[in-house]
């Protein structure tokens, strides 16, 4: 991506890559903001305080640094509208959505907490398949 990933902002300076998926500062990152660890992911300046950069001729990221101001206030949008429910996300395209499985599963527990909604009422709510790694899919007969 070009511009920072954070819904609302858009800025295209001062961006630093989002870590990989894989990685254990991925994961703090993703509790704090919509990423997925593509690689293509960028998030500006404007999200990180004074003191999770390294003081040089150019701002470097800490390696503990996590994106942790400016940051909407909830990540995920609840909606049971035609549409992805991944806060910033406007696919609408039914065919590749994918339903929320049931609350009373261990899947929608596995959901839930990936995205930071465990109090949330996810009855209806859809993901957009981009969200989703490739191998999470089999192919259909």
């Amino acid at each position: 991506m070009n511009c920072c990933v954070i819904p609302g902002c858009g800025n295209k300076f001062q961006l630093y890559r989002v870590p990989n998926s894989g990685n254990n500062r991925f994961r703090q990152w993703k509790k704090v903001a919509p990423v997925f660890g593509t690689g293509s992911e960028r998030i500006c300046s404007h999200h990180f305080i004074e003191t999770d950069f390294v003081e040089n001729i150019r701002k470097k990221l800490k390696s503990t640094a996590i994106p942790s101001i400016n940051l909407p206030a909830e990540r995920l949008k609840a909606s049971n509208k035609i549409g992805c429910c991944v806060l910033g996300c406007r696919s609408k395209d039914i065919k590749n959505m994918e339903k929320f499985p049931s609350m009373t599963s261990k899947a929608w527990l596995k959901w839930a907490n990936i995205l930071g909604c465990a109090e949330a009422n996810t009855a209806g709510w859809k993901i957009c398949q981009k969200h989703f790694k490739d191998d999470a899919f089999t192919t259909g007969t």
